[in-house]
């Protein structure tokens, strides 16, 4: 995110806007409020009855399960912070239904049980619906302009219909209770990291590897086949270790910053005695005003003149196997969640 003065960040925060919002969410700022097509509803329900395909793929996401699915929930009613609603339950009726009213992003609010729209997440609304039309990434067909009003909005397509709630700064703690002062810090920044990738340099967006083939189920971190396919170990003499990404888009892990890709040795196969681990993730510091990134552990985008790869060394005496997992929760909240949402085994194999 590039440096914006305090004031400028605090208007985008608390300044006028259209009621229908930004094209996509926006860090989380304000909730979104998009008026539909005359006699069309806002529910994924209402789009599926025509776009049956696409709501099934979308029914299978983790935009579906955005605002309830246990790890988000785990954390957020431990702090509850009314920015993190606005991307994780972006539709102010869902907010309506489950809070009675919308949230405010620097406000902590008191959890209740999710009702309406906020049970759908990140729904077909907040993406394709704005000013009664339904915006179409490509250009609407005769069918489509026929069955509600349409509208062409190539931005879907891109970058920027990712970014905003995949890309945001650290808020400050010095700020006065109630408010929401945002650092300059990335808390997020899967898109700054893209920027500098081979993909970016070609011209390849987010929807290339997240949609093309898997459409509206947008598989990532929580889709492990994916991740299996996206990384490679190789294990040399000695606990020499190689942890590639060949042609990643962004860091591994991104998003989250309590995410972390655990390379381990161990004593036997099933891992229950470690004998040595590193973590692959971003460290972070706390000031006086927020979270400052202190070290970058991950394994890197690919770029045009660098490899994504992270060379390691790791203890081997008197282990037999190593394993890598990847770890997507707060490691605070691992205990509460049940296994398979805290994290999963990417590879694993005997020490040659």
């Amino acid at each position: 995110m590039p440096a914006l003065s305090l004031p400028l960040l605090l208007s985008i925060a608390v300044g006028p806007s259209r009621a229908d919002g930004p094209l996509v969410g926006d860090g989380g700022l304000r909730a979104l409020d998009p008026v539909g097509p005359p006699g069309l509803g806002l529910s994924a329900a209402d789009c599926a009855a025509c776009h049956e395909r696409a709501a099934a793929q979308w029914s299978r996401s983790r935009h579906a399960v955005a605002g309830t699915n246990p790890l988000f929930w785990e954390a957020w009613t431990r702090l509850p912070l009314g920015w993190c609603v606005n991307c994780h339950a972006p539709l102010r009726s869902g907010q309506q239904a489950t809070l009675g009213g919308a949230v405010r992003p620097g406000a902590l609010v008191t959890p209740a049980a999710p009702a309406g729209a906020w049970r759908e997440g990140v729904t077909c609304a907040a993406c394709h619906v704005r000013d009664g039309a339904v915006l179409t990434a490509d250009p609407p067909s005769e069918a489509a302009e026929a069955a509600h009003p349409t509208r062409h909005e190539p931005a879907l397509g891109t970058v920027a219909a990712c970014q905003g709630c995949h890309d945001f700064p650290f808020q400050r703690h010095d700020a006065p209770r109630g408010e929401l002062w945002l650092s300059t810090s990335p808390a997020q920044a899967t898109v700054a990291e893209w920027a500098t990738s081979t993909a970016a340099a070609e011209g390849r967006p987010c929807q290339d590897c997240h949609m093309q083939d898997a459409g509206h189920r947008f598989p990532g971190a929580h889709d492990p086949e994916l991740v299996r396919s996206a990384l490679r170990v190789e294990v040399g003499p000695g606990g020499a270790f190689r942890v590639t990404a060949p042609g990643a888009a962004h860091r591994v892990p991104t998003g989250d910053p309590f995410r972390r890709l655990l390379l381990q040795t161990c004593a036997d196969r099933g891992c229950g005695q470690v004998v040595d681990q590193l973590a692959l993730r971003r460290v972070f510091a706390r000031d006086e005003q927020t979270w400052v990134e202190v070290a970058d552990r991950t394994v890197p985008p690919q770029t045009p003149s660098s490899p994504a790869r992270r060379d390691l060394a790791l203890s081997v005496e008197g282990a037999t196997w190593w394993r890598l997992r990847y770890q997507l929760s707060d490691v605070r909240h691992e205990a509460l969640l049940p296994p398979d949402q805290a994290g999963y085994t990417v590879h694993d194999g005997p020490l040659p």
